[in-house]
């Protein structure tokens, strides 16, 4: 079809049909592929075509799970959320960029040529500020946001160059000028600038490359000045559009002034003597080796020592330090030496100046080499070493550019940076991969620096000492922890080497703008972190170094996670006991088989932890639940896991049943106990058999065991990266959202015991420390109150106070599940309250969708029929937080095989008869009866 009809009408078409009926499903698939026909303009556009994607494809998962199309249809819903949450959620990159390009281009369409490129000088500034997610997604979304502004910048220039009388001006420029004046007259035409493009691009060849990108650029420009929200128009052109970006750069040249280097010298011999006496001692340690190149590279930076002499003291540091170090470092000395001579040469050379094609090609010249050196299998640290040097060097050649070039030197960094990035972790081997953060953290510092220069030369200053202390603290996060001779031949302690640098790095961030009881409580972490380093460097045993973990560090890194997470605060009340309980970092929380508990009991002996055991006469539920909230570390097998074995596809009224109840209750009991460290943010490692396909996504890389005498050390390397390693976060803040909680609560309570903590809620409701401890005073007050302050890793959503509320209906998606869906959905209509299913989510993120639709539920209707995984980790998240919950299921006695609700009402109900008793069981429910 040449023209597809209005997409309103189509979708008005689509919703008259019941695709209840299985011979529906060959026009739902049609219906989903014919969406593909629509062509996008602008950005509601897209939007509109995207929301129809996600209508069609929950209608099939709602009829049609486990049909022929199901894993496409499944897949394409899947991009189809990716592409909305990284364009157009609330919080997400591509609408942060967008509403960032609109208010400079509406600005700038209002200003003359000065105060628009001071405006785009300002916009690039102030994206140098900008603290967002990284990801390959977000850094492509940043990446193109600093292209597009660039492109304005050319447009802007061109249109104040451009005289009125067109002589002389290439037929290029005359279409451009047309276009321009024509969007200036009329408003922009999509038509007429599909024009124009295909035109230019006719005029290619009579162009050089020079000419075309600066052509090109303007072009790109037109849509971004008059109506960013055209952008879609531009998604084809993003690979052509850096090149033109690149080939614009290069195309300019640059002037260099003279480099000056200091003339005096400074004889060193104590610092040698002492390093020499130490690594006598103790043996090489690169931690010392860098600390005293510190207190010599200090007397360089303040002139009273010449570069020779800096120089001639590390090579005598490097010959001091060769018997002692292995092979390995001493190919990194070697690129240290190697490097600083290659810096001694450049200055005395006093080379040409170079310009900017010539840096452009030698920073590709680099990159490929780092390529090729770790594609040979060369150490990762001398390879980076010797890159670094490079680098170095490259930044003096820098020191010799023009203000005006240094900022297009910028763009290149910002163009070139990626590359490098996915260059190091394509090559870096699995056991390097916890370095690999540091070195991102590394190059954003230098970008973040590059975008500082047109900021008057004092803000410069502060900017290079920040980047100064930045770069030092990358050092000097991997040498922080100086081992013992021979510990690194211990396979646990070379894993905890290898991740404790970038909990160092964690450390070293928490200090950043804060105020009030955050500020205080981070001092703390930071003073606990100093007492347990001066332990650490005490420790000459291996049972020394254990015991050092037990009563410090392990502490330290719980502390930063939980702090980590502080503007996820949320309250809720708990079905679950909600006391003040003694935290234990060296307790570990297991659920989970007998012969992978006996595993566990081995790596727990190895690495100082113990398992937690029952401590109370209480039910057996509230009991887990308090060893759980006690334990510092919580792990989940899941190894016994087999869908085909507890989920067939027929199992009603027959024998099937008990055996997949059976088969299931393993599984289950560890899905349900795993929702609930979910929701308390708690450390997790989940385990399973190599091969094995998990119940449900978490974002947890698992720990694989492979039945052999090496699941001992699998299960400490998987412990210590969950209680060392960096989780991932999101980036919400839920604070403001917290205090309007607690001021709502506060509202029914007597004023004279609320007044104080309400005026300390105000006036620091961006103090995460102060407001959960306020909190916790606020919520003691409300009789027998059962509130708990949870910090998970999702951000939640407050229930509506106003409004229609909303049913959450927990369920797996099978065939059996759809008759009760279409119960539960039509007594939801005829109470008037909100229907939500997992599969309604727009989020990819399976368990942040999961956590934001239950605590944003008034209601939940959770059913755990077979005892489906997914089905009963929402349920133990429902009990955390309090919901009012309905438990159905299809089975007589659910409890025999699920002791957790041994104490707990459920419901069965029966598809096969009339829908009338649940209709009037959730009717019950839903109208408190």
């Amino acid at each position: 079809m040449d023209q597809p009809m209005p997409l309103d009408e189509f979708l008005t078409q689509v919703r008259q049909v019941d695709f209840s009926l299985p011979e529906h499903e060959p026009l739902l698939v049609q219906s989903i592929s014919y969406l593909g026909n629509y062509g996008v303009r602008t950005r509601q556009d897209r939007l509109q075509l995207q929301l129809a994607f996600l209508e069609l494809t929950a209608l099939y998962l709602r009829n049609y799970l486990e049909y022929p199309q199901e894993a496409e249809v499944l897949g394409l819903r899947k991009e189809i959320q990716e592409a909305y949450q990284r364009l157009y959620a609330p919080d997400s990159m591509g609408l942060r960029c967008h509403q960032f390009l609109q208010e400079v281009s509406a600005k700038i369409r209002e200003q003359d040529y000065e105060a628009a490129l001071a405006t785009l000088s300002e916009s690039f500034q102030t994206l140098s500020d900008w603290d967002y997610a990284s990801s390959e997604s977000n850094d492509a979304l940043f990446q193109n946001l600093i292209l597009q502004l660039h492109s304005l910048q050319i447009l802007i220039q061109f249109t104040e160059a451009y005289p009125e009388d067109h002589e002389g001006k290439s037929t290029a420029e005359q279409l451009l000028a047309r276009c321009f004046i024509q969007f200036q007259d009329e408003g922009f035409d999509p038509e007429y600038w599909t024009m124009a493009t295909q035109e230019l691009e006719n005029l290619k060849p009579t162009l050089t490359e020079e000419a075309h990108a600066y052509c090109f650029n303007i072009l790109i420009a037109l849509v971004l000045y008059f109506d960013p929200e055209h952008v879609p128009l531009l998604e084809k052109m993003g690979a052509e559009h850096v090149a033109a970006i690149q080939t614009y750069l290069a195309s300019l040249q640059t002037k260099s002034p003279e480099i000056q280097q200091p003339d005096t010298e400074l004889d060193t011999p104590e610092i040698i003597q002492n390093y020499r006496a130490r690594m006598e001692k103790d043996g090489f340690s690169e931690h010392a080796m860098y600390e005293a190149i510190a207190l010599v590279r200090k007397r360089l930076d303040d002139e009273s020592m010449d570069f020779d002499g800096y120089i001639a003291f590390v090579g005598e540091l490097v010959d001091c330090s060769r018997q002692y170090a292995n092979a390995e470092t001493n190919e990194l000395l070697d690129e240290v030496i190697q490097g600083l001579l290659a810096m001694k040469d450049y200055v005395e050379q006093a080379p040409d100046p170079p310009t900017a094609e010539e840096i452009k090609k030698e920073m590709e010249a680099n990159i490929a080499e780092l390529d090729r050196q770790l594609a040979g299998g060369r150490s990762v640290s001398a390879a980076l070493t010797r890159f670094f040097n490079q680098f170095t060097l490259l930044t003096l050649k820098l020191g010799s550019l023009s203000e005006d070039e240094l900022r297009l030197i910028a763009e290149l960094f910002r163009m070139f940076i990626p590359t490098l990035l996915r260059t190091i972790e394509k090559q870096v081997p699995e056991e390097m991969r916890p370095f690999y953060p540091q070195i991102q953290q590394f190059y954003s510092q230098i970008t973040a620096f590059m975008d500082q220069l047109d900021d008057p030369e004092w803000q410069q200053d502060l900017a290079m000492e920040n980047f100064g202390e930045s770069t030092q603290r990358f050092i000097g996060a991997a040498h922080l922890l100086p081992i013992a001779p021979g510990f690194e031949d211990n396979r646990m302690i070379r894993q905890f080497l290898e991740l404790f640098p970038q909990l160092a790095i964690r450390m070293a961030n928490l200090d950043e703008n804060l105020q009030g009881e955050d500020k205080k409580e981070a001092e703390r972490i930071q003073a606990a972190r100093e007492d347990i380093m001066n332990l650490l460097r005490s420790a000459y045993t291996l049972p020394q170094l254990i015991q050092h973990q037990q009563f410090g560090l392990r502490q330290i890194a719980y502390d930063i996670g939980r702090f980590e997470r502080r503007k996820l605060l949320y309250f809720s009340p708990s079905s679950l006991p909600a006391h003040e309980v003694i935290l234990h970092v060296n307790q570990v929380f297991f659920s989970g088989a007998p012969a992978v508990r006996g595993i566990l009991e081995k790596s727990c002996r190895d690495c100082g932890l113990q398992l937690a055991t029952q401590k109370s006469n209480t039910t057996s539920l509230d009991d887990r639940w308090i060893q759980l909230r006690e334990s510092g570390l919580a792990i989940f097998d899941f190894s016994g896991f087999d869908p085909a074995l507890s989920d067939p596809k027929e199992w009603k009224h027959t024998e099937a049943e008990n055996t997949a109840l059976q088969h299931a209750s393993q599984t289950a009991l560890a899905a349900f106990e795993c929702g609930w460290a979910l929701a308390l943010g708690k450390p997790m490692v989940v385990i399973l058999k190599a091969g094995q396909t998990a119940p449900f996504d978490i974002d947890i890389h698992p720990c694989r065991l492979q039945e052999d005498e090496d699941d001992v050390h699998r299960l400490i390397e998987a412990i210590q990266v969950a209680t060392y390693g960096k989780p991932r976060i999101s980036k919400d803040n839920l604070l403001p959202h917290s205090a309007d909680y607690l001021k709502t609560i506060a509202s029914s309570l007597p004023e004279d015991k609320t007044q104080d903590l309400l005026q300390a809620i105000d006036a620091n409701v961006h103090d995460a420390t102060l407001l959960k401890l306020v909190g916790k005073s606020l919520l003691k007050l409300i009789p027998g109150g059962n509130h708990l302050a949870f910090q998970p890793p999702f951000a939640g959503v407050y229930p509506k106070q106003a409004g229609q509320r909303q049913l959450f209906h927990v369920t797996a998606f099978r065939p059996w599940s759809k008759a009760t869906e279409h119960t539960i959905r039509s007594v939801c209509g005829e109470m008037n309250l909100a229907y939500r299913v997992g599969y309604d989510s727009l989020d990819p993120e399976i368990m942040a969708a999961i956590w934001k639709d239950l605590t944003a539920a008034h209601f939940v209707v959770a059913d755990i029929t077979l005892l489906n995984p997914n089905a009963v980790l929402e349920l133990a998240v429902a009990m955390a937080l309090g919901k009012p919950t309905l438990i159905i299921h299809q089975h007589e006695f659910i409890q025999r095989f699920f002791p957790p609700l041994q104490k707990t009402r459920t419901h069965h109900y029966d598809t096969d008869q009339a829908p009338e008793h649940l209709r009037s069981l959730l009717k019950a429910f839903l109208s408190g009866q």
